[in-house]
């Protein structure tokens, strides 16, 4: 396992950033694989969550259909845990559920299926950019009686008090490994999570 802390530095510490639909984005390594995502990074981000998050009482793992969902794959390898993919392609099951959403990059609509009322999961997040995404899943969750445990996302960026209008929209706090913000252009690391030292 890799020093997280060094690493995370090296990823967003000082990094230029590029524009994706109006928005300010660093392309890094683990989530958009540029060079390439190491066995190692992997290991570091699997191995982390389970150091900060809790899953006794968990029974399902909660990932958005994006470019990062393998992670969630990898954790339930690790844990044992079931894990879904909160879809933005419908398969038109007539169990589906769905509510309307957008994030950075679009907007449409995000579907899950097989929900049970009486499932107990986590959403796991790669980067919390927008509020958005986070705000919709835990509607769609409520929406059909199932019971959120906790929310992790690996890194935030600081903007717009994103997390602050989660936890207003929700009353849920998101557990997270680094925040980040974005000043003239230039990416900073601005906090880590208090277990890493």
């Amino acid at each position: 396992m890799i020093n997280i802390k060094k690493w995370l530095i090296d990823i967003f510490d000082w990094k230029s950033t590029t524009i994706v639909n109006w928005e300010r984005y660093i392309i890094n390594p683990l989530t958009d694989h540029q060079p390439f995502t190491t066995y190692e990074m992997l290991e570091t981000v699997v191995e982390w969550f389970l150091k900060i998050i809790d899953l006794s009482s968990v029974n399902k793992i909660i990932w958005e259909e994006d470019r990062w969902w393998f992670i969630s794959a990898l954790i339930s390898y690790k844990t044992k845990i079931p894990f879904w993919l909160v879809k933005w392609n419908p398969l038109w099951y007539e169990w589906d559920i769905w509510i309307d959403f957008r994030n950075m990059y679009t907007s449409w609509k995000m579907y899950l299926n097989w929900a049970k009322s009486w499932d107990k999961v986590i959403i796991v997040e790669d980067i919390i950019d927008s509020w958005w995404t986070i705000i919709s899943m835990v509607k769609l969750l409520e929406k059909n009686n199932i019971k959120i445990i906790n929310i992790f996302s690996v890194w935030v960026k600081e903007w717009l008090n994103w997390l602050e209008n989660i936890y207003n929209e929700t009353w849920y706090n998101v557990n997270w490994l680094c925040k980040f913000k974005i000043e003239n252009w230039i990416s900073k690391v601005s906090a880590f999570n208090k277990l890493i030292k």
